[in-house]
């Protein structure tokens, strides 16, 4: 066992240093270009970004190209002869004695170490350009990429690692698009197996928006799940989701069986649902054919095992006699489908007999199937009336099985809180012992079947936390969350919007509207922390661009064009413009024309649009037209550097976790397709 501790530890080491080379060597590549990833596509005209950020010879290359070759600039291919290290293989003593150096970030330090790098100043220094042509710094950026690098995972290498088989079920796509379809689809997969191979009885499900990802996982794969959001109406929204699924989820999954057996093509017709209601029918004679004759062999058994037997029930006779009122007469009797002999459960230890003239005796007769399912109660009379509902029917289970609950999910958020919260039970109540949990539940209205069951408990160690596109910060606290529980097994997590979390060593251009409690999301690792190492809030939002959906595009386009225009006008007209000026994305799609944007922008802003005139934006467009062209190359050149910030971003946070001594592993992968899906990468780690 020692010599086992010992390999894995080793094997884990080694691929610690090979995450921390691999991040030496980008952030070397990058700092050269930071100027570049982090100035701002609006003032591209403004500032003249063309000759600003781009040296001559690279300037006359991306002039020279077509538009097919412009279009190739993101589809190309590294070639494999020429993949390697860049500026050649590192060393343990490279780790140890390296430093990240920026001259970009030195200029903009102030005297906390802190990077004011969105000044007007620094917003027009230029990026010191080491490659002489195109293709000497398109080799390199593929380099950096996580694709051309040997940390990134495969998910079927993931998958036979889990050797979990998959489930003979189908996949129900209802209310999602195919981009979240894709998504749930993929990630349901593995976080089932994961929760098949280091048996997790409850998942976690962090910023579960609609209840996407929680509701599959809890309707499909039947796990119990926890869907927390930040916002109310997400959380209303998930239940309502739960409330529509869980009534038709049955019928959701009888039609795509039925397509998937190609039975039928496309949405069932009434006649073909009339046919497979007979199809069930069928089946349900049969079922019940074989329960008569099990039910037939009880009623030979001897008095004996049947009374054991019959004990099985004493719990549920015990709830409902203490809905009864002691006083009243009525007993309990059982009966069989096919023995039609009672057994008398009286309330009271003697046996009440009414007289004549009194109200009839009514009885309560709860027909037990072999699976004990459920319990139908017949009318009681009006002074001791209740209504019994079924407790375990199919929907009911589906939708005990998922718990959402709004919550602020931040550094210091506790997990046994949130289950706690969600569960509606109190913390200090003993989760270990079954009766106190069903005794809790009564007392709350949580279903018992929302609980893990037979035999299953809240174990320490068995709650797997994951998130699907955790948005900014959230996708660094949930990695922290992870390694500060005791309680959290398994992670498996998928981040989005990179620019939305905060970075330790350079401050955003919106810092007094930030929340100043938020924990910076970057960087995490003690590798990169060490060495104050900053990329930058433009940076992070190009990280966020799509290099492959760019690459499929059938033409380079300058879709930021008119904002770019209008920023010229804006500096025209009024002589300055701000960085604050926001509510105008996506106000170009709605206008009809350059000229309605220009006035609705203005008057968005709160500004006079008397001095706009058809006439003046015509000649703003004439005269700016060929910066369209040159945006578009410049916006391609610069997109290529997104998977590189991005890796950044994710072998920060995959280093992180493997600094953790209690980590045993942690590996990521691409799940999804990132044509479909751009924020395709996932990180799952597991403890010791």
């Amino acid at each position: 066992m020692k010599a086992i501790m010992e390999e894995m530890s080793d094997f884990k080491s080694k691929r610690l240093r090979l995450i921390q080379t691999k991040l030496m060597e980008v952030l070397d590549f990058l700092s050269d270009y930071l100027p570049l990833v982090n100035c701002h596509s609006n003032d591209f005209i403004l500032n003249n970004h063309w000759d600003t950020f781009l040296s001559q010879p690279i300037r006359k290359e991306l002039d020279s190209l077509s538009a097919s070759e412009l279009k190739s600039v993101l589809s190309e291919k590294l070639n494999t002869t020429e993949s390697q290290h860049i500026g050649g293989t590192s060393t343990d003593c490279d780790l140890a004695t390296w430093k990240f150096r920026s001259q970009f970030l030195e200029k903009a330090k102030t005297g906390c170490d802190i990077s004011e790098i969105y000044t007007p100043e620094m917003q027009k220094i230029s990026p010191h350009w080491v490659h002489e042509n195109l293709r000497s710094f398109l080799q390199d950026v593929r380099k950096c990429h996580l694709q051309n690098s040997d940390i990134l995972s495969c998910i079927e290498n993931q998958d036979e690692d889990i050797n979990i088989p998959l489930q003979d079920s189908v996949f129900i796509s209802t209310f999602m698009n195919q981009k979240k379809t894709h998504e749930v689809d993929v990630m349901g997969e593995m976080c089932y197996r994961l929760a098949q191979k280091y048996d997790i009885n409850l998942v976690v499900d962090l910023g579960s928006g609609k209840g996407y990802l929680s509701t599959h996982l809890a309707f499909q794969h039947k796990l119990h799940v926890i869907g927390v959001d930040a916002q109310n109406i997400n959380t209303k929204g998930a239940s309502k989701r739960a409330d529509i699924l869980s009534r038709q989820w049955e019928g959701l999954t009888r039609n795509e069986v039925l397509r998937a057996e190609k039975s039928f093509a496309g949405k069932l017709s009434k006649k073909q649902k009339k046919l497979l209601k007979k199809m069930e029918h069928g089946r349900d004679i049969e079922q019940r054919k074989e329960m008569d004759k099990s039910t037939a062999l009880c009623s030979v058994l001897s008095d004996e095992v049947y009374t054991d037997f019959s004990s099985f029930f004493e719990v549920h006779e015990k709830t409902v006699a203490d809905k009864i009122s002691p006083d009243s007469n009525e007993g309990l009797m059982l009966e069989t489908s096919s023995h039609k002999e009672n057994f008398p459960f009286s309330v009271n230890s003697e046996e009440n007999v009414e007289g004549k003239g009194q109200q009839e005796r009514k009885t309560l007769s709860a027909k037990v199937s072999m699976d004990t399912e459920c319990v139908v109660c017949e009318d009681l009379p009006s002074d001791s009336r209740f209504t019994a509902k079924k407790q375990n029917t199919k929907s009911s289970k589906l939708k005990a099985n998922h718990h959402p609950v709004t919550m602020y999910i931040h550094t210091d958020s506790d997990l046994s809180e949130i289950v706690d919260r969600a569960m509606n039970l109190n913390p200090s109540d003993d989760l270990s012992e079954t009766s106190a949990v069903h005794r809790n539940a009564e007392e709350t209205g949580v279903s018992i079947s929302a609980i893990p069951s037979d035999g299953q408990k809240l174990n320490r160690g068995s709650i797997m936390l994951t998130g699907l596109h955790t948005c900014g910060g959230l996708g660094s606290s949930i990695i922290r969350l992870f390694v500060n529980s005791k309680d959290a097994k398994v992670l498996c997590n998928v981040a989005c919007c990179y620019h939305l979390m905060k970075e330790e060593f350079v401050a955003s251009p919106f810092e007094e509207k930030d929340d100043t409690n938020e924990a910076p999301g970057f960087p995490l690792s003690n590798f990169l922390r060490k060495n104050k190492v900053g990329i930058g809030r433009q940076a992070r939002n190009l990280a966020s661009q799509s290099v492959d959906r760019r690459a499929h595009d059938e033409e380079v386009l300058a879709k930021q064009f008119p904002r770019m225009l209008l920023q010229v006008i804006l500096r025209d007209q009024l002589g300055y413009v701000k960085s604050d000026w926001k509510g105008l994305r996506k106000l170009d799609q709605k206008s009809n024309g350059m000229f309605d944007y220009v006035t609705r922008a203005f008057t968005k802003l709160g500004l006079p649009t008397e001095g706009i005139s058809e006439e003046l934006v015509a000649s703003y467009c004439s005269k700016y037209q060929d910066q369209k062209r040159k945006f578009a190359a410049f916006f391609q050149l610069k997109t290529a550097l997104a998977p590189c910030i991005e890796a950044v971003i994710l072998l920060d946070r995959l280093c992180f976790l493997l600094e953790q001594e209690f980590v045993k592993d942690a590996k990521l992968l691409q799940l999804f397709d990132p044509v479909t899906s751009p924020r395709c990468y996932g990180i799952v780690a597991v403890k010791a």
